[in-house]
C-alpha cells in the first residue's frame, strides 16, 4: 500500500536484565551484579548539545529524532548516568499527551516511548517509568486534555457500549472535581485501573524498565488509593520494584518511614528543591540534603529522586554549580541511598556521576549491611 512506520516489539516471558531490590535496600542485576541508578534528568525532555558545552536546549522526545537522542544518551552514558526517569507522557505544541486516555493505553505515543527504550539499549540506560498523571493534568481531571487527547482515541466508538466508567467521561463528559478526588473517584480508579492492566503487559518483559513509579509528586494522596495502584500492577507484574514520590520540600512535603510503613512500596523517591522552607537564615541547603537523605535511608529503602535543575542553571558560575551537584550526589550516596536522580542538568553538572558511578562499581554493595548507630533520635513522636 506504500504506507510505513515503525515497528515496536514487546516480548513475553522474563524480563532479560531483571533489577531487583536486596534486603538490604540497594539494587542488583538478576546476576548479582549491583545496579545504581545515576541520573534521571526528565527523559522527556531531549537535550540538545550547544558550543558553549552546557546542553542547555531542551526538546520534547516527540519532537526529536533517533540521532538526536542518540546523541544524548551517549553522551549521559559517558558522563556517568545509569538510568532516567520518563514520565509516561509528551509535551505537544497544544498540550501536554498523556498515555491515558481515559481507561485506555495511547497506542501512538506508546509505540514513541518503545523506541526511546529501544534506542537506550545501546547505551545501556535503564528507566523508572511514571505510570499516571501529577496534579491537575489528568483526562480525568483537565477538560482539555479530554477533548485534545483522549475523545480522538475513541474516534467513532459507540460510547453508549463502553464500560460505565468510561462513558461517564467520555460520553457525559463528567470529570473528577476538585482534582484530589481522583484518587477516591470509583469512576477514575476503575478507568487507571483498566489503562494499567493494558499498559504493563507491554512494559514488564523491557529490559530497559527497572522501576515503575505512580505518579510524579503525588498531592494528598491517600495510602488506600497509593497500596490500590500497587496490587493492580502486581497482579500483572510481581517482579518490578514499585515506589512513590512527593514534592519537592523534603521532610516538610511527606515522611518517607509513613509511606515505609502505610503501603506495600518497594522504594520512596524523595524531592528537594533549594526554595520555600528548604533554605533559611538558619538551614543550609546542604544540611537539608544530608539530613533528608541519612533520615529517609533509616526509614527504609529510599533514595532522592529530584532536585536541582532549574534552580542552579541560574547561577552564573559553572564550578559552582558543579560543586553543588558533585556536593549532592555524594551526601545522598554516602549515606546509603541506592542511587540518585536530579531534574534537568547541564553538561558540566552530569559529567559529575561518573566518578560516582566509578567508584560505586568498585564496591560489593550486595554485601553491604546497615550497621546500628551510636546515636538515634527518636521520631515517634511525628506520626
Amino acid at each position: 500500500s506504500g504506507v510505513s512506520g515503525k515497528i515496536t516489539v514487546a516480548l513475553e516471558g522474563d524480563r532479560p536484565g531483571l533489577v531487583r531490590l536486596l534486603p538490604n535496600g540497594y539494587f542488583a542485576a538478576a546476576d548479582g551484579r549491583p545496579f545504581v541508578p545515576l541520573g534521571g534528568f526528565y527523559a522527556n525532555w531531549v537535550q540538545l548539545e550547544t558550543p558553549d558545552g552546557e546542553w542547555r536546549v531542551l526538546k520534547s522526545f516527540t519532537d526529536t529524532s533517533d540521532d538526536d537522542k542518540r546523541r544524548w544518551m551517549k553522551f549521559l552514558h559517558e558522563s556517568g548516568t545509569t538510568a532516567m526517569r520518563f514520565m509516561l507522557r509528551s509535551h505537544r505544541p497544544h498540550g501536554m499527551e498523556p498515555m491515558d486516555v481515559v481507561g485506555r493505553v495511547n497506542p501512538v505515543l506508546l509505540a514513541e516511548a518503545m523506541r526511546y527504550l529501544d534506542l537506550a539499549r545501546e547505551f545501556d540506560l535503564k528507566f523508572q517509568l511514571v505510570l499516571h498523571e501529577d496534579y491537575t493534568k489528568p483526562v480525568y481531571v483537565d477538560p482539555e486534555a479530554l477533548e485534545r487527547f483522549a475523545l480522538p482515541a475513541f474516534a467513532g466508538e459507540d460510547f453508549s457500549r463502553l464500560p460505565r466508567e468510561q462513558a461517564r467521561f467520555l460520553r457525559d463528559r463528567r470529570l473528577v472535581a476538585p482534582a484530589g478526588a481522583k484518587y477516591t473517584d470509583p469512576d477514575a480508579i476503575a478507568c487507571q485501573d483498566r489503562y494499567v492492566r493494558e499498559l504493563i503487559p507491554a512494559l514488564r518483559s523491557n529490559p530497559q524498565v527497572f522501576a515503575y513509579e505512580l505518579e510524579n509528586e503525588m498531592v494528598e494522596c491517600p495510602a488506600s488509593w497509593a497500596s490500590h495502584a500497587i496490587e493492580t500492577i502486581r497482579g500483572i507484574d510481581k517482579l518490578t520494584p514499585v515506589c512513590v514520590s512527593h514534592g519537592g520540600g523534603g521532610l516538610s512535603t511527606a515522611d518517607p518511614l509513613w509511606w515505609h510503613r502505610n503501603t506495600p512500596i518497594d522504594f520512596y523517591n524523595y524531592h528537594l528543591y533549594p526554595h520555600g522552607g528548604t533554605t533559611l537564615e538558619d538551614l543550609d541547603f546542604g544540611a537539608a540534603v544530608d539530613v533528608l537523605s541519612r533520615y529517609g535511608r533509616m526509614c527504609g529503602p529510599s533514595m532522592l529522586g529530584e532536585s536541582s535543575g532549574d534552580q542552579f542553571s541560574r547561577h552564573p558560575s559553572v564550578e559552582t554549580r558543579r560543586w553543588v551537584m558533585r556536593d549532592i550526589i555524594w551526601m545522598a550516596l554516602t549515606n546509603g541511598n541506592p542511587g540518585i536522580f536530579f531534574w534537568n542538568a547541564r553538561g558540566p553538572e552530569v559529567r559529575e556521576f561518573k566518578p560516582a558511578r566509578d567508584a560505586m562499581a568498585q564496591l560489593d554493595l550486595a554485601s553491604f549491611e546497615r550497621a546500628r548507630p551510636a546515636i538515634g533520635i527518636d521520631v515517634r513522636h511525628a506520626l
